[in-house]
Parts: C-alpha cells; sequence; structure tokens
C-alpha cells in the first residue's frame, strides 16, 4: 500500500545532490523483496544507467553500496536474469575492491537469490557460509535471508 500511495514521478524523478540515490535504492530494495514487476520496470528505467555508481548517505560519510547490487535484483524481479547477473557481478566487483564486506555479502546473498530463481540448485555449504559471514559481520537479517535461501523452493 505505501509504494501505491507514491506519486509515479518518485520512481522517475531524482534529485541532484549528494544523497540523489539513496531513496531509490532503498525503494529498490522494498520493490525487490516484493517482486513487484511494474515499480521494478519503472525504477529500472532511471538507475540501470548509473549502476556504477556508489550508494551514499549521512553526506557521504558513508555508502549503502553500488547501485548495480539494487539494479541486479530489479533486474532478477523482471526476468532480465543475465542482465541481473551483470550488475550482480559488477557490484561483488566492486564491494570486493573497496573492501566493502557487509555490501558484499549482499551481493553474494542476492547471487543465491538469482540462481533460485534461475532455478538452479542452491548448495548448501554456500548458504551456510554466507549466514555464518552475515551474523559475523553483525548482519541479522542479511543472515535470515540467506538461511530462507537454502530451504528447498515450494
Amino acid at each position: 500500500e505505501l509504494l501505491d500511495s507514491m506519486p509515479d514521478a518518485a520512481f522517475t524523478e531524482i534529485s541532484e545532490g549528494p544523497l540523489q540515490f539513496l531513496t531509490p535504492s532503498l525503494m529498490a530494495d522494498a520493490v525487490a523483496h516484493l517482486d513487484d514487476v511494474c515499480r521494478a520496470e519503472q525504477l529500472l528505467g532511471f538507475l540501470e544507467p548509473f549502476a556504477d555508481r556508489l550508494v551514499n548517505f549521512s553526506a557521504g560519510l558513508h555508502y549503502h553500496g553500488w547501485l548495480g547490487y539494487h539494479v541486479g535484483r530489479l533486474c532478477r524481479v523482471v526476468g532480465r536474469h543475465d542482465d541481473a547477473r551483470r550488475h550482480l557481478d559488477g557490484a561483488l566487483d566492486r564491494c570486493a575492491r573497496s573492501e566493502a564486506r557487509p555490501a558484499e555479502l549482499r551481493c553474494r546473498v542476492a547471487l543465491v537469490e538469482l540462481d533460485r530463481a534461475e532455478g538452479r540448485a542452491v548448495d548448501t555449504g554456500v548458504t551456510s557460509a554466507l549466514v555464518d559471514d552475515a551474523v559475523a559481520s553483525g548482519l541479522v537479517n542479511l543472515a535470515d535471508q540467506a538461511s530462507r535461501l537454502a530451504a528447498p523452493s515450494i
């Protein structure tokens, strides 16, 4: 309901500034979590050209990861799995090079999420390691997400 109450402009127009990608990246998280194809397409139209950008918050002192992570998750929602993998792999590489461990773990979980969407077998050893890494990093919600991905698909 919350997403439905937002004006369409919220999904296509973003003001410029140091925080310009924070709100759309948070919206992308919600849209991907809900598997909302319509909103995912709207956000992709705006965000995809900026997939190589870093999402800043707190006046650029902290960051929310690379936009490619969010774009990759949106591509998964709309069924563009090859594009999703390309964006997620790119974001994962950027995270690894910048030693952004929490963002890197989020990318790894998103890649498992994509494997599952493509009907690939999910390696429980990989998901177990992701759960352990997420817990060790204090990312309890991410650990829960990785744990759910290890469960058999219905």
